[in-house]
């Protein structure tokens, strides 16, 4: 590409894929446990994405990130139901033994707007704390600081906030959650 041309839609989409793609994959493996269907499920939701960029161009790295887990997701769901009546929508929303990363990731992406009144319940410091780590993705160095506490405080006030978040949420919706 000469200097000072814009990049197209497809480079800008292929680096931000590059760059996720070992996500995307390990997501999609959790969601439907079967490595063909992850792999169907990954490429088929890459491809639409692709095909229909314009919707998504104006989106900022981290959602357009989330745009990606929720339509892979979506697209592992559909290739696992169509290939064998094993997998329900069911079963994959109850599934709670996705590791801690992946719950970092997609955290935002569950009951957004109950989350939402539930964090707007918690005390400024678990508020901020939450906000920064789930939403933002800063790093605890930061949070500590924005907090104001220790850097190896960060750790238990997110524990703490995210029991307070689930309290809310059970108080709110009335469903048991893992945290």
């Amino acid at each position: 590409m000469p200097y000072g041309q814009p990049e197209s839609d497809y480079e800008i989409f292929d680096a931000f894929v590059r760059k996720h793609i070992e996500e995307f994959g390990r997501f999609a493996y959790y969601v439907v446990h079967d490595y063909d269907y992850a792999h169907d499920g990954v490429q088929n939701a890459l491809e639409a994405i692709m095909k229909y960029y314009d919707r998504v161009r104006d989106f900022d790295e981290q959602r357009l990130y989330r745009y990606c887990l929720s339509v892979i997701r979506n697209e592992c769901i559909r290739a696992a139901t169509e290939n064998r009546n094993v997998v329900s929508t069911d079963e994959i929303e109850s599934y709670d033994s996705v590791p801690d990363n992946m719950l970092d990731n997609i955290i935002r992406d569950v009951n957004n707007e109950t989350l939402k009144k539930c964090i707007a319940q918690l005390p400024e410091k678990y508020r901020l704390a939450i906000l920064m780590k789930y939403y933002y993705n800063r790093p605890d160095r930061e949070i500590a600081q924005a907090i104001d506490v220790s850097d190896s405080s960060v750790r238990m006030i997110l524990t703490r906030a995210r029991q307070k978040l689930k309290t809310f949420y059970v108080e709110l919706t009335g469903e048991e959650v893992a945290v």
